[in-house]
């Protein structure tokens, strides 16, 4: 049992994420949902007349394009020239934006019962660093990762499961290889299956996060299970943040959508990111009830790592007992910060990476 962990947690909470395909890299691997592959689960309702069907189409590549646009212009600071930070990759920096040495950064980690490390899903750099940082610590881990969607198969797949290669040991966890990449994720996934560590789903399957942004908004838990309805109404349904923090995200929204996304569209998006930050909370809360001797990591796209507005965010609530000391780590690259004072803030330490190689985020979408 880490030190500073209560073993009484409340409840058995609910929920979890998940992730879209390939076919644009920005568009899947930064944050974004595969709308284009959700419409066959989603209920027609309303949408059933032929003029229903073409507002919902029209509606869904407005939502593919500002997840597609938002999740790399979030990521890049919308600017092909970001100014200098005077920092270099591999460089540890405090939540003052402040360079720290390497021991002190460790000291911070090791004292985390809950590592929350985030992650650029295209970044081979962050990928490599993720595995660097977690062969170092010591002790039983629960893996929690993005890349997983809760109850596929299990909550908890050990990683001694029947299949010999680790592609399909990470299939039968639920791990889609060709969504998100086997290259980018392989590290992570055979050292949880050398150490023999559970894996635990933390994301939102898609169809679900598709539904809850585009339902009115006040029937956001129609699309929901009654088990993550009731962890959101916990932390304080809706899923909204406070004003200024939710009006950061919108604001964020409708500025990186290249001039194509209007504030209606950018609420809808902001309620189903703020449903999966807390399902993901919730679901952290649940492996560290479940395994209270082990530290609990979860893998996930560094805005949803951030303690201003996401997961982080919702782990500090009073509502969330029992979980301990909670370290957010953001692994940046060094093309994507505008600020590095600014982004520093949103985590207890940030690491600099290597820039990463991608268009423009505003000629990627069409």
């Amino acid at each position: 049992m880490h030190q500073g962990r209560d073993r009484q947690v409340r409840g058995a909470w609910s929920a979890a994420p998940r992730r879209g395909a390939r076919e644009t890299i920005a568009w899947t691997r930064l944050g974004g949902v595969r709308l284009a592959s959700i419409l066959p689960f989603v209920r027609l309702g309303r949408f059933a007349s032929l003029a229903g069907l073409a507002q919902l189409a029209q509606l869904a590549r407005l939502f593919r394009l500002a997840w597609l646009v938002t999740a790399v212009a979030v990521a890049t600071g919308c600017s092909a020239n970001p100014p200098s930070i005077g920092a270099s990759p591999g460089q540890w920096v405090d939540r003052n934006g402040q360079p720290v040495s390497e021991q002190q950064a460790w000291q911070t980690i090791r004292s985390a019962d809950v590592l929350l490390l985030g992650e650029v899903h295209d970044s081979r750099d962050v990928h490599r660093r993720q595995v660097d940082l977690l062969e170092r610590i010591d002790g039983p881990v629960v893996l929690g990762m993005e890349q997983l969607d809760l109850g596929e198969p299990s909550p908890a797949l050990h990683s001694n499961s029947s299949a010999d290669d680790a592609r399909e040991r990470a299939k039968l966890a639920g791990f889609d290889p060709d969504a998100w990449g086997w290259d980018a994720y392989r590290g992570l996934f055979e050292l949880a299956f050398q150490k023999d560590w559970p894996l635990w789903p933390l994301n939102l399957p898609r169809r679900q996060a598709f539904a809850v942004g585009t339902a009115a908004a006040d029937a956001w838990g129609e699309p929901l299970s009654s088990d993550q309805r009731a962890a959101i109404e916990r932390l304080g349904a809706p899923p909204q943040l406070p004003a200024d923090p939710q009006a950061d995200l919108v604001n964020v929204l409708v500025a990186s959508h290249c001039g194509r996304l209007d504030r209606r569209a950018a609420r809808g998006i902001a309620r189903a990111q703020v449903a999966r930050d807390m399902l993901m909370a919730d679901a952290l809360v649940r492996a560290v009830a479940a395994y209270p001797d082990h530290r609990v990591v979860g893998v996930m796209g560094n805005q949803h790592a951030r303690r201003d507005r996401g997961v982080g965010y919702w782990l500090q609530r009073p509502e969330v007992r029992g979980v301990g000391t909670v370290v957010s780590i953001g692994l940046l690259p060094s093309d994507t910060i505008q600020s590095l004072t600014e982004e520093a803030r949103a985590y207890d330490l940030v690491r600099i990476t290597a820039p990463v190689d991608r268009e423009e985020p505003c000629r990627t979408g069409s």
